[in-house]
């Protein structure tokens, strides 16, 4: 990781851990590093990770996407709990996949990550954006 963007981020941590960054920030911060092919350290893609596991619910469905495709372009295992999490936000925003590029980093993401969602998850997934 670039030394200037780990230093930027773990600036902004404190005592209640990434607090004062907004989980958007973060998922920007691991698509540059995706994009750079430059994985984070261990204790700050941990932290980075559990931060935005607690503010799940204030990401988008497209920075849903980003994410995933992130932590699989890292080869970054975030645990099964969390990607499930990560679902469940997904499908709560399903109408919200509109384009392809979306619907299939997310899908490549999963594959990668060797996560498969459940059948009924899929084809509500599949239906909702009319796959």
């Amino acid at each position: 990781m670039d030394p200037l963007l780990a230093y930027h981020l773990l600036a902004r941590l404190d005592d209640s851990g990434l607090g004062t960054c907004k989980p958007f920030v973060l998922v920007q911060s691991l698509h540059a590093c995706a994009l750079l092919d430059h994985a984070p350290p261990v204790p700050l893609a941990t932290a980075l990770l559990a931060h935005i596991r607690d503010r799940m619910e204030d990401l988008s469905v497209s920075d849903l996407s980003c994410l995933l495709w992130a932590l699989a372009t890292l080869q970054m295992d975030p645990g099964r709990e969390w990607v499930d999490m990560a679902l469940a936000r997904c499908e709560v925003q399903v109408r919200d996949f509109n384009n392809g590029t979306m619907l299939s980093s997310t899908l490549w993401a999963l594959a990668v990550m060797q996560h498969a969602p459940s059948g009924a998850w899929m084809e509500h997934f599949c239906w909702q954006v009319r796959v």
